[in-house]
């Protein structure tokens, strides 16, 4: 669980410097533990060539991850092989969410590409009155995000 968390702190601070001033669009589309346990995950400018990505991050051999970013923000997802939930955030959240997976597919579950580079819109929904207060927020279900049970809880 600490090397989950802090995991997720690394690859959120490095994420947050790389949207400084550079645009730039990244996508891990799914969690997949076949393609990503162990692998070093590198990003680079949109107007610099793929040969010149720069190294952010390498994941434990047992933890993939999800992502989404573009100009506006990042949203990523991460598991443990054999944990029994997954993890989110993005960059225009301080809260970090959970999900519990699906007791079937613990040993090799399926995170889906978030949605967008927002936790807004992976995470939870808000409805808001005439002049923009939030009147009442609800947690999306996870199950849409891949082998998640249950709605996404805020932590």
């Amino acid at each position: 669980m600490k090397k989950l968390l802090l995991s997720i702190s690394a690859l959120t601070l490095a994420l947050s410097f790389s949207s400084a001033g550079t645009s730039h669009a990244a996508e891990i589309k799914a969690a997949n533990f076949t393609e990503q346990a162990g692998k070093t995950i590198t990003g680079y400018d949109t107007a610099g060539a793929a040969g010149n990505a720069t190294p952010i991050g390498q994941l434990s051999s047992n933890v993939a991850l999800a992502a989404k970013s573009d100009t506006g923000g990042y949203v990523i997802i991460t598991t443990h092989r054999n944990g029994t939930k997954a993890f989110g955030t993005g960059s225009d959240s301080t809260t970090l969410y959970s999900a519990t997976i699906d007791k079937t597919k613990i040993g090799n579950p399926e995170i889906k590409e978030p949605t967008a580079a927002r936790a807004a819109d992976n995470f939870f929904t808000e409805t808001t009155d005439d002049d923009g207060n939030v009147i009442k927020r609800e947690e999306k279900d996870a199950a849409v995000t891949g082998d998640l049970t249950g709605v996404w809880k805020a932590m």
